[in-house]
């Protein structure tokens, strides 16, 4: 029992590279000591506090120990939690997984809601490629110069473009207008 308190220590110390094998360290000592149904809570602390590059990886092995134990509707759940770390472009493991699985275990309606996830996700993973490409391509309003003092740093801030971070800048998500809606002058709309 010590050990196992040790390993949830060490999961939340450690740097998130090393995270991914401590965590199937602490899975498989659970697993020898306790049993497979003791693993459930390490397999959801892994997925909270794992970085996304190894929540696919970690939601395999536990959609996979589900399996094992006949609990279908659970495997199904983290199938579902999981789709949205994998564009299926980049992890058609992933998805011809869950295929297979919703081929033996599932029924036409499961099997469409899993082809909608999987189109959603590749939509979102589009719109979000196709936002970071254009803010790649974005001209820079001046050329480098180089900077002798630090006013000059402060004035050349103001020149270069925002970061590229992937996510929308908040101010340019809604505008307000001041203008009245337009009525219509069509009753039946």
């Amino acid at each position: 029992r010590h050990a196992m308190n040790i390993y949830d220590r060490a999961t939340r110390a450690v740097d998130d590279s090393d995270k991914f094998v401590l965590f199937n360290l602490y899975i498989s000592r659970a697993t020898e000591f306790f049993g497979v149904t003791r693993t459930r809570d390490i397999y959801e602390k892994a997925l909270h506090s794992l970085p996304d590059r190894f929540v696919k990886d970690i939601c395999l092995q536990y959609a996979d120990l589900e399996l094992k134990l006949g609990e279908i509707d659970r495997a199904r759940a983290i199938y579902t939690y999981c789709c949205q770390f994998c564009d299926p472009r980049s992890h058609p493991n992933f998805w011809t997984v869950w295929n297979d699985f919703e081929i033996r275990h599932g029924n036409p309606e499961t099997y469409r809601e899993m082809l909608r996830l999987k189109r959603s996700v590749q939509a979102r993973y589009n719109t979000q490629v196709n936002f970071m490409a254009s803010q790649m391509f974005v001209p820079a309003k001046s050329t480098p110069q180089i900077i002798s003092n630090f006013s000059d740093l402060e004035k050349s801030k103001a020149l270069l473009p925002a970061p590229v971070t992937g996510k929308r800048p908040r101010d340019d998500l809604y505008t307000v207008s001041d203008q009245e809606p337009v009525v219509s002058s069509n009753p039946e709309e």
